[in-house]
């Protein structure tokens, strides 16, 4: 059971604007979409499999 004093403290860690949620997946494959651009213009494929690591 959780008392009002854990409630505010939940409260205060919680979003409450929850439409511009990005999960960890959105974030990696935002990231490889970026890189995969760089390498279909010309970039290195070696450099941006680094890039991608260092993320």
């Amino acid at each position: 059971e959780i008392d009002e004093e854990d409630e505010k403290a939940l409260a205060a860690f919680m979003s409450k604007d929850t439409s511009s949620k990005r999960s960890l997946g959105d974030i990696i494959l935002q990231k490889i979409r970026e890189k995969d651009a760089t390498v279909s213009t010309g970039g290195h494929p070696f450099s941006t499999l680094m890039l991608l690591i260092n993320y």
